[in-house]
């Protein structure tokens, strides 16, 4: 019988086939091998000019199969969300306690090649990816927080402006209560203090 050679990448992905054809269709007394998942590829296989979807942005075609499976990979939240995951993954991952990416933060490279189907390299991998995916996340609560801390910082020191500049801004005797001296020697009326939080806000 002629062989092939595989990388270990071309093997766990082959294997995750495998897993997602023995779920889905099963196979002779409940086994499906490896052999098995080869045929279904073969069998399911749609040449491009059978089954092409132009590409309006840059003219090169993909499958429909294609398309499905970009649309399924651009779904955020799952497991199968990440690179190295396909979907038959992510249910093995999930029956072993990992729902989601988090859940696989503390794991290890050894408790997950306890998993069926789950070689060293695509743990590495996945666990790779996942520390990508939330270190993005804590990257993005880090700035969303340091912008709301400006903004609080933003809000204390314009509250802060009258008593800052309490020598600048006294009560008026004229038609408006309140009165604030300017840079430049002149003297701006104001009705409130609101008011005079904006001019020293303005001017100093």
């Amino acid at each position: 019988m002629p062989t092939i050679e595989l990388t270990e990448e071309q093997l766990d992905r082959l294997e995750a086939v495998r897993d997602d054809v023995a779920e889905t269709l099963g196979g002779p007394y409940g086994h499906t091998r490896v052999q098995d998942a080869v045929e279904y590829l073969l069998d399911t296989y749609t040449p491009p000019e059978d089954g092409a979807i132009p590409d309006t942005d840059d003219g090169v075609e993909s499958t429909a199969d294609d398309a499905i499976a970009e649309s399924a990979d651009s779904t955020d939240g799952g497991l199968a969300s990440l690179e190295p995951v396909g979907s038959a993954k992510a249910a093995a991952l999930e029956r072993a306690g990992y729902e989601t990416p988090d859940d696989l933060r503390e794991a290890s490279v050894s408790e997950l090649t306890e998993i069926s189907g789950v070689g060293e390299t695509l743990a590495e991998r996945i666990l790779d990816a996942v520390s990508e995916e939330t270190g993005e996340v804590d990257a993005d609560a880090a700035e969303s927080a340091g912008d709301q801390d400006d903004g609080t910082n933003r809000l204390d020191a314009m509250m802060n402006l009258l008593a800052e500049h309490d020598d600048k801004w006294h009560e008026s005797d004229g038609d408006e209560p309140y009165a604030v001296e300017l840079p430049d020697g002149s003297v701006e009326t104001a009705r409130t203090k609101d008011d005079i939080r904006g001019i020293l806000f303005r001017h100093y």
